[in-house]
């Protein structure tokens, strides 16, 4: 009879893990399907650009960007582990778009679902340690114009390669390796971007990575946090911010 009760037992917990396991495949697997792009919030969008530009994508979700002044959208908040694979690919697809203007900058994202809509792709320019009188205005990406240059802590004043080498040292020290076997890139030479801003305070902000992988991004993001702060750049007297640009190569092995 016990016997008996324990085969009973373990039929139960085998047929609950099947359940669960067949119920959350099919959760995972329930994608929407492609429609025509749409940009929010529309009156935004409406008149300002004109149809033979619009975007005629057909995608998983639409896009919102949030600008100076305005609500994000309601809706609920939807991780990106939640999201199906199709629909990951498209997420890292739009969010490794990190050029605007000529040099990287960073967005604030967010994947909303309102109710009874597509999901949005939620954008905002995010200022990351900028006051309003720190300088961003006056940041400079041509180092020719400035009398001093940010110098790299232990570097001598105006001394470019020191501080060339300084990022990079400061790179492969904090790089963590794991990710590139992790994310199994090609092999050969990996060649990425790293942007950042010295601000007038020394303090690197606006720290942003292009690659290929969103994962390898935000670990790049990460190492370009962790940089020392530096003596700020100056012109005319005045302590001002500067924006870098700053090739690297990782040799996936």
């Amino acid at each position: 009879m016990k016997l008996f009760k324990s085969k009973s037992i373990i039929i139960s917990l085998l047929l609950l893990i099947f359940c669960f396991t067949f119920c959350k495949k099919n959760k995972e697997e329930k994608i929407p399907e492609k429609q025509l792009v749409t940009y929010y919030p529309k009156h935004t969008f409406r008149d300002s650009i004109q149809e033979k530009w619009k975007d005629k994508r057909l995608t998983y979700m639409d896009i919102y960007y949030v600008h100076k002044g305005e609500e994000y959208p309601t809706g609920e908040e939807i991780d990106f582990t939640d999201l199906a694979e199709p629909e990951k690919e498209e997420f890292i697809a739009h969010t490794l778009s990190s050029q605007k203007n000529g040099f990287l900058h960073r967005n604030q994202i967010q994947i909303i679902q309102p109710k009874g809509e597509r999901k949005l792709i939620v954008s905002k320019s995010k200022e990351i340690g900028f006051t309003e009188d720190d300088g961003r205005d006056s940041s400079f990406d041509s180092l020719e114009k400035l009398d001093v240059l940010p110098t790299f802590p232990s570097c001598d004043k105006n001394d470019k390669e020191c501080f060339l080498k300084g990022v990079e040292k400061h790179f492969f020290k904090h790089f963590n390796k794991k990710i590139i076997t992790e994310l199994n890139l090609p092999k050969g030479n990996l060649n990425i971007k790293l942007g950042f801003t010295v601000n007038n305070n020394g303090f690197i902000v606006y720290a942003a990575a292009d690659a290929p992988k969103r994962p390898l991004v935000l670990e790049l993001v990460r190492v370009i946090n962790l940089l020392p702060k530096m003596q700020p750049a100056e012109l005319n007297g005045e302590k001002v911010a500067v924006k870098y640009t700053i090739p690297i190569t990782i040799l996936v092995e």
